[in-house]
């Protein structure tokens, strides 16, 4: 071989491993093409590196975790990643993020916000509003006001948004309704100035990733959709406070629905008019009302709070039992029947009528 050719072959082999720098560089300080903004990622303490990768990659902060992998431990240090809470807030480069989580850079001044199991529309648009953070309308124009059927209001109010696109889940939420049901309860850290379609899209992340796989297969192979159970959890969220309860409930008012029965639930009149059990008049029981269920068979127009996860998961594993009716006293406790006639003693001993 001649030496003009080795050098041809030496410039070409050049080339080709300069080329290839360039691509890796291009890989490591380009933004990504897909981002998730506004997203918080919580990193574990003891997370491998593989695992931290692993998660980046599946909340789309990197796109390549092989290569994060790479630059952490030659440039960082494998042990080098800081477990904490990272917000991230705009895309950033894969050296960035390797960068950031090294340092323990995590960019957040955040606000702490804990939605109750049980808390509705209504009562995280006061919590917010009480923050100081935007007036509760500005947070029901998003997730949509409380109560209210929207094919009712001739056009006079818009519709809420539409956040199908952030969950699938959402699939088979009517669209006439508010978000009720689907602002899972949690405790929140929410950046600065955040908007209240940004507050919506984080709690809706959230619901989306505490409905793991697994539930998701229960409540499919249940026979009713995720709005279903999320309406019946939220009956069962407010008439029983233990799990033991709740599952009981459940069978008894999936029972009488496949029965065809009234529910003559009262948990909707609190969500409607804001009485309980004990201040219930004759006249309320017969409001012409979509969430009354002793006027209207079946579930009510749509769920009357946002249940926590044990409600949810009553909901789709009822207990069986030879209940037909039941009733809680002035302590909470839960008293169940067989028949109406041992309901109706039931509720002059327990409740006085």
């Amino acid at each position: 071989m001649n030496i003009e050719k080795k050098i041809r072959i030496l410039a070409l082999g050049c080339a080709f491993f300069l080329f290839l720098i360039s691509f890796y560089i291009y890989l490591i300080f380009s933004l990504p093409k897909t981002f998730n903004h506004g997203i918080i990622i919580h990193i574990e303490e003891g997370a491998s590196l593989k695992e931290i990768a692993g998660q980046l990659k599946q909340e789309k902060i990197i796109q390549k975790p092989g290569l994060f992998r790479l630059v952490t431990q030659y440039v960082f240090g494998e042990k080098s990643v800081k477990a904490g809470d990272y917000f991230f807030e705009k895309p950033i480069s894969l050296f960035t993020a390797a960068r950031r989580l090294a340092q323990g850079d995590y960019e957040l001044s955040l606000t702490k916000v804990t939605i109750p199991e049980g808390a509705t529309v209504r009562d995280i648009g006061f919590i917010f509003e009480n923050l100081g953070q935007w007036q509760a309308e500005e947070f029901w124009e998003e997730a949509g006001y409380p109560g209210v059927d929207y094919r009712q209001t001739d056009g006079q109010m818009p519709w809420p948004k539409d956040f199908y696109s952030i969950i699938p889940l959402l699939s088979g939420k009517p669209n006439y309704v508010s978000l009720e049901g689907y602002l899972f309860p949690d405790t929140y850290f929410f950046p600065p100035n955040i908007t209240p379609e940004g507050v919506v899209t984080m709690i809706l992340r959230n619901f989306d990733k505490k409905i793991d796989s697994g539930l998701r297969q229960k409540i499919s192979q249940s026979g009713y959709g995720v709005f279903e159970i999320l309406t019946m959890a939220s009956l069962l969220e407010k008439e029983a406070s233990n799990f033991n309860d709740r599952q009981l409930i459940a069978g008894v008012l999936w029972k009488r629905l496949k029965d065809n029965m009234l529910l003559q639930v009262d948990a909707p009149f609190v969500y409607v008019i804001d009485k309980n059990t004990f201040s219930l008049s004759k006249k309320d029981l017969q409001m012409d009302s979509p969430y009354n269920t002793y006027r209207y068979k079946g579930l009510p127009l749509g769920p009357i709070a946002n249940p926590g996860l044990d409600s949810i998961k009553a909901a789709v594993f009822p207990k069986e039992s030879e209940y037909w009716y039941y009733l809680s006293d002035q302590e909470g406790n839960i008293h169940f029947s067989q028949t109406l006639k041992e309901h109706k003693e039931k509720k002059a001993k327990y409740l006085g009528t």
